[in-house]
């Protein structure tokens, strides 16, 4: 009995698209694993300080601030809304509903 050696090059040779698809899928999965890992250590942030201010201070800006919302779609008068700051949307499309 004779017994048979592994050929590698006649292996190559006969399945050679399953080869490229093994070789292909090996690099991609490595690419992967090296940006997964390259990006997590470039991802780590430093801690950022909190600034709190004052409640008097913040109640200023709020009264100071306007917002406009532009109010479209199935509503009677579609349009610009002048809200104060801290309006909801909802209030800017109610205001449209009913003039």
């Amino acid at each position: 009995m004779e017994k048979k050696s592994f050929d590698l090059k006649r292996f190559i040779r006969e399945h050679r698209a399953w080869v490229l698809q093994g070789v292909a899928a090996g690099t991609l999965i490595l690419l992967f694993v090296f940006l997964s890992l390259w990006s997590s250590s470039k991802s780590a942030a430093p801690a950022l300080e909190t600034v709190q201010e004052t409640p008097a201070v913040l109640e200023d800006q709020a009264e100071e601030e306007e917002i406009f919302i532009h109010v479209a779609g199935e509503v009677t008068s579609p349009g610009l809304v002048s809200l104060k700051s801290g309006a909801r949307v909802s209030d800017a499309i109610e205001s449209r509903l009913w003039f």
